[in-house]
């Protein structure tokens, strides 16, 4: 339980994060983030366990460039989701996924496990 809290936080903490380093993504508070990482983290659930009929195929097709266009659109939902949480522009899109995706696992390799 502890690491999934731990988990959340680290989420939370990136995603503030790129808030600061990157213009076009707005996250208005920490808590805002905190729910960002929520949200994040049940959609990511609902892919990977109640559609890995569709979300295997797709990373097996694209020789794993799957997991990073999950990613992508896992944080388009979410900001479509979140209130007080934007960001603008595709670019941007793809450049906050690959910046969260890294640094949350290398954040959550060094202090969870």
């Amino acid at each position: 339980m502890f690491n999934h809290i731990l988990s959340l936080l680290i989420l939370a903490g990136v995603v503030f994060g790129v808030s600061y380093l990157l213009p076009g993504v707005k996250c208005k508070s920490f808590g805002t983030a905190i729910v960002v990482a929520i949200v994040m983290s049940l959609l990511n659930w609902l892919i990977y366990t109640v559609f890995p009929i569709l979300a295997i195929p797709l990373i097996v097709l694209t020789g794993g460039v799957g997991f990073f266009l999950i990613a992508v659109f896992v944080l388009w939902l979410t900001n479509k989701l979140v209130e007080n949480f934007e960001i603008q522009g595709t670019g941007t899109l793809l450049i906050a996924a690959l910046l969260i995706a890294v640094a949350n696992l290398l954040l959550r390799w060094l202090l969870v496990s």
